[in-house]
Parts: C-alpha cells; sequence; structure tokens
C-alpha cells in the first residue's frame, strides 16, 4: 500500500519526462543547475509560509505534504509523484502554506529559469504545461467530488480519487494508506465527523471497503483510471 516512506519512480514523477530529455538522456547544463534533487524536510518544517517568495516548482519523492490556508484550515494533501504550490503561480508570492506531514523528499525547480530553459530546450515549455495542466485537472476533480450529492458519495468517490491517485504514480490501489485523518478528511469534504463515520460504515457494510486505522482495503469502488 502506499505509505509515507514510498518513494515515487522517476518515471512516474511529474517532473519525469523532463529529468528524462534533460537529466538523463541528455545533460543539459542549465537544467542540471536549474534542479536540486533530493532535498529533504523534516516532518513539521515548512516548505513555504503564506507571504513567502515563490522561487520554485516542487516535485514530492516521498512523504506528505499538507496545505493550509491562512486561518489554519486545510484544504490539500500532496503524495509521491505531485506537484506542489502552484495555485499561487500566478502571484509573486505565496497565499498558502504547506507543511511537512511526515518526513519527506523533494525535487526543486527555480522558477527563475523557466524562460530560460523554454529558450535553449526543445519541448520544455510544454512539459511544464502539462505539469500544471494535470494539476488543474486533479482539482477539477477534487471539485467533482465536493459536488457529490451526500457524505457517502462523498466519501466514496474521495476514496476513489486517493486510489486513482495512487495508481498514476505507481503504488497500488486496491489497499491504500489515507494521507490525512480522518479529522482533516472530513474538513477536505465539507462532512461532519459523524457523518463521515456513518459513511465508512455504511460502505464497510456495503461490502465496499475494510478499514484498519487508516489502512483502507478497496473492494467495489473501481480504482482505475
Amino acid at each position: 500500500m502506499a505509505n509515507a516512506s514510498q518513494c515515487v519512480t522517476c518515471e512516474k514523477c511529474c517532473f519525469g519526462r523532463m529529468c528524462k530529455d534533460y537529466l538523463f538522456d541528455n545533460c543539459i547544463t542549465l537544467f542540471t543547475q536549474s534542479l536540486q534533487r533530493k532535498k529533504e524536510l523534516k516532518k513539521g518544517e515548512y516548505l513555504y509560509h503564506s507571504g513567502d517568495t515563490i522561487t520554485h516548482l516542487m516535485a514530492l519523492r516521498t512523504g506528505t505534504v499538507k496545505i493550509y490556508d491562512p486561518d489554519g484550515n486545510i484544504v490539500n494533501v500532496k503524495t509521491p509523484g505531485q506537484v506542489i504550490g502552484t495555485e499561487d503561480l500566478h502571484t509573486q508570492t505565496y497565499h498558502y502554506q504547506a507543511i511537512a506531514a511526515t518526513d519527506i523528499q523533494l525535487c526543486l525547480l527555480e522558477r527563475s529559469r523557466i524562460y530560460d530553459l523554454s529558450q535553449i530546450t526543445e519541448n520544455f515549455i510544454n512539459y511544464v504545461t502539462d505539469i500544471l495542466s494535470f494539476e488543474i485537472a486533479e482539482q477539477q476533480k477534487m471539485i467533482a467530488v465536493l459536488v457529490s450529492p451526500d457524505a457517502q458519495a462523498k466519501v466514496r468517490e474521495y476514496l476513489k480519487l486517493i486510489a486513482q491517485r495512487y495508481e498514476w504514480y505507481g503504488f497500488p490501489a486496491d489497499n491504500i494508506s489515507l494521507p490525512v485523518t480522518f479529522k482533516e478528511m472530513a474538513m477536505l469534504l465539507g462532512v461532519s465527523i459523524s457523518s463521515l463515520n456513518r459513511a465508512l460504515s455504511e460502505l464497510k457494510e456495503h461490502g465496499e471497503i475494510v478499514v484498519d486505522k487508516k489502512n483502507i482495503q478497496i473492494n467495489s469502488l473501481s480504482p482505475g483510471r
């Protein structure tokens, strides 16, 4: 099952195609100078605070990162393979804050080098566009979860979304470790803890899932993407 210690492969990472072309297959000096690999942060450390200048695109290799609004409410969670911090790229500073929920490892691409790289490397800007477009698609899927008609539907679709995400990034999709607590899951879905517990119980009774603490065995949620 996917957990905090697992590392996404370079092939499956959001930076994968860029690194293949400009790091592994052809060593492009400007790219290697612009990419910081395997930066480590400990649980509880901040990737960035609200108001910090946006300096990098970040790819999460291992661990879990949680995104909070200025009031301290959780608004997103990132798992291995995903890009971090794109929601504020239209400005110069972050409006949210990101915290390592576990020990993590990141790869960072300097934002200031993106234009220069696009001028000297074929297809580079297409890779960046694809990364951002995929992130938008992921956000649209979460919105679709949030507009589900009731708590059970929201929980079912959220579990399916997490399973799909794990599968996309190369992890097992039928036995997942939730990247959030149940309290945080309720907050993300906009339901009460009692509604969440009731929905999980109903899904268990229907044989759709088996719950063991934060580990969810998925029997019939159709996790394939």
